[in-house]
């Protein structure tokens, strides 16, 4: 009998966190003796190509009683629960990954055996950066309530450190993402509409922690003219944010472009003069790894966490401080000196270990 695999996701749209759910869930199937799904929780369009082997499903979980008023999470684990029982899997299932904290609030509510919850980001700076005094330790709580008595999958170690000093949380290990790089190279050659003109790159939703805002800044003080500044990812508030901060750089603004959601980004950014992350902070940037393995240069600030173990000790070049002062700096040393920040991806990455990883807790 093959066993079930089962990750449960808020939703599939054009996140990192989402791709990798995709790719571990693709690898996975590659195992014989597994049958692996796919569990969305939100009502949203998926807008990542999903694997073909791999089969999802589509609940809506964001429901109110009669009363008009939002079910608990207890009433919607009980909903998740149902239908695996009654559409997957009668039987306990052999694995079950909650990603994020959304999943895992409610999941905690079902007792299954053999599941884990995957924390993707660095908690304490998602969760508690912007809360100060007892706002800030009623939130540290409730988190550490969470988590504290469940098996927690982390992305990197900077992810469980952060977990093991700010929540004291000891039932931690971690499981690196990885990425395809046949895959990606395969996407990247992809006919596609790009400027003409050489250009920069960034790829990431637009969200306080990517921090455009620091990369538009830094761009456009190194004084670079003759390669223009590509933001790819979905719009939100903080696209008005940056645009109305554009308006202080007058007719210089014109060379930072913003075309929206890519849902192949690879040619964009394997084209590129060079890929920039700006981030206050990461849980593991899968977009740097795809960087690497295309050979585009690629630079990012040194924030908690992710970027530092991507790199390794020989390639500390590529990394630079918080600010836009260093960040510009970094910029026009790649504008520079490109091939110095073409460097080889690490063997920890690969979607062998990760899936193979994944694979053996089925017997933990």
């Amino acid at each position: 009998m093959k066993k079930t695999i089962i990750s449960i996701m808020p939703h599939l749209r054009g996140g990192g966190v989402e791709k990798v759910v995709s790719l571990l869930s693709q690898g996975l199937s590659q195992f014989s003796d597994c049958d692996v799904h796919i569990i969305t929780i939100k009502p949203f369009d998926e807008l990542i190509p999903l694997p073909e082997e791999v089969t999802v499903h589509r609940l809506d979980t964001d429901l109110r009683n009669f009363l008009n008023v939002k079910i608990s999470n207890k009433s919607k684990a009980k909903i998740i629960y149902k239908y695996i029982t009654d559409n997957i899997t009668s039987s306990e299932p052999d694995l079950i990954l909650c990603h994020q904290e959304t999943v895992s609030k409610i999941m905690v509510h079902c007792k299954y055996k053999n599941m884990y919850h995957v924390i993707h980001s660095n908690l304490s700076n998602d969760r508690l950066s912007h809360s100060k005094g007892i706002t800030r330790q009623l939130r540290k709580r409730k988190l550490q309530k969470l988590y504290q008595n469940i098996p927690v999958i982390c992305v990197s170690k900077g992810v469980e450190e952060d977990l093991k000093s700010t929540f004291k949380l000891k039932n931690t290990r971690v499981i690196y993402n990885a990425i395809q790089p046949e895959k990606i190279k395969t996407l990247a050659s992809e006919n596609t509409q790009l400027p003409q003109k050489p250009y920069f790159i960034h790829v990431g939703n637009f969200t306080r922690a990517k921090r455009q805002d620091r990369l538009v800044r830094a761009y456009l003080e190194s004084g670079i003219e003759d390669v223009d500044l590509v933001l790819l990812g979905e719009h939100t508030d903080i696209t008005n944010e940056v645009k109305s901060m554009l308006s202080e750089y007058g007719n210089h603004a014109e060379r930072v472009h913003m075309p929206g959601f890519k849902s192949n980004p690879y040619p964009w950014i394997a084209a590129s003069r060079g890929f920039i992350l700006s981030s206050d902070y990461e849980g593991l940037p899968t977009v740097l790894l795809e960087s690497i393995t295309l050979g585009t240069p690629t630079i990012s600030t040194n924030c908690k966490s992710g970027p530092n173990e991507i790199f390794g000790e020989n390639n500390k070049h590529c990394l630079c401080e918080l600010n836009v002062d260093n960040l510009k700096d970094k910029i026009i040393e790649t504008y520079t000196h490109p091939q110095k920040f073409i460097i080889p991806l690490r063997t920890e990455f690969s979607l062998e270990s990760m899936c193979r990883t994944y694979y053996n807790l089925i017997k933990a």
